[in-house]
């Protein structure tokens, strides 16, 4: 639930002789803070070293749709670097954070001048893709208990990580049926 990269994580901690400060630069992230706002420049490509992160989309009725979390070694910004777009999404800190911060510059410079660099970028790409397919094959192929079922397993600290709220958007359901089916859940003895 919570998509982590830890892959690519250690790959830029471990290089940081081939990658240092005046590359990559280190920002403490309050919670509550917009790393990326919908519909804006963005003009660094942050990778996050603590701390969970939501990406949603506004909808036009004022709701929040959450397309993912975001925990360590997961990339924001790189969508839009790529394709020099403004933001189709915001992103948004749940909890404080660090970030290991790249520009515009130095993102495309280490794409285009080190093969191994753009390597890790393309395997994180592709497991977006691949963890967006496998996601939304399970919710359209199992019951609302089932899905929140395997997600506390995944994650038994779910409800004090994620608020009821945010769950609800991430799901597309209603608060109502959220409450319903973790008081089935919880009568049934699953949490």
């Amino acid at each position: 639930m919570i998509r982590t990269n830890t892959a690519f994580l250690d790959f830029i901690l471990a290089n940081q002789d081939r990658y240092p400060k005046s590359l990559v630069q280190e920002l403490s992230i309050e919670k509550g803070h917009k790393l990326i706002r919908q519909r804006s420049l963005v003009n660094a490509v942050s990778i996050i070293n603590e701390g969970i992160a939501k990406c949603y989309l506004y909808q036009d009725d004022g709701t929040d749709f959450i397309l993912e979390f975001f925990g360590p070694g997961e990339v924001v910004g790189e969508i839009e670097m790529l394709n020099n777009e403004f933001s189709f999404a915001a992103v948004e800190a749940l909890t404080p954070m660090t970030v290991l911060r790249l520009t515009r510059d130095r993102f495309i410079e280490l794409l285009t001048k080190d093969p191994v660099f753009n390597n890790h970028v393309l395997k994180l790409l592709a497991g977006k893709v691949k963890y967006k397919a496998t996601r939304f094959s399970f919710t359209q192929t199992h019951t609302l208990e089932q899905t929140l079922t395997k997600m506390l397993e995944d994650m038994p600290d779910l409800l004090e990580v994620i608020s009821k709220k945010d769950l609800v958007s991430y799901l597309g359901i209603t608060k109502r049926s959220l409450n319903r089916t973790l008081k089935n859940l919880k009568e049934q003895g699953h949490i």
